[in-house]
């Protein structure tokens, strides 16, 4: 009796570690939900910055987001591109086409997301289906949900965001 009250005992703990995983899978617990706001004044990049740019996040359930991506360019120009993708660690295209000019290709990512907080992108270039750069990205939502980080592993490239 002893040793089924204890195997009990060991699956409801172990299902109840499972459960909270899951459910937070399918819910999306996603710290940057919301619009942002790039902080130029605060971000380092290698090259020319946008004169604005904001970025909203939309959670649309069962894990996936919607990026939109909008704003003016450092000649100029405007800015804008919405993209699907899941925190499933598999490659989804960003609809960046050249956005490169001196690799040109087009331009996948990866989402893994850590934590609610916290998320690794991993980007990919491909030129005639060879991928020839791969970039690792760092996204970090401070706890009080206000501010947003990313960093470029390799690079001093590091962009801040506030959320509006």
């Amino acid at each position: 009796m002893y040793a089924s009250l204890r195997a009990l005992v060991l699956q409801a703990f172990v299902l109840s570690l499972c459960v909270p995983a899951g459910l937070s899978a399918q819910t999306n617990d996603d710290a940057s939900i919301g619009k942002w706001t790039l902080n130029i004044a605060k971000s380092t990049a290698t090259g020319p910055a946008p004169k604005r740019q904001m970025r909203t996040y939309e959670d649309r359930g069962g894990g996936v987001v919607v990026l939109t991506l909008e704003g003016i360019d450092a000649q100029g120009k405007p800015i804008f591109n919405a993209f699907t993708f899941k925190y499933d660690g598999k490659e989804y295209p960003t609809g960046f086409t050249g956005y490169d000019p001196t690799t040109g290709g087009v331009l996948s990512s990866s989402y893994k997301l850590v934590d609610p907080f916290t998320l690794e992108v991993t980007q990919t270039r491909r030129v005639n289906g060879k991928a020839t750069s791969v970039n690792t990205i760092t996204r970090t939502v401070s706890k009080d949900r206000k501010t947003m980080t990313f960093a470029t592993a390799g690079s001093n490239t590091v962009t801040v965001w506030d959320k509006q």
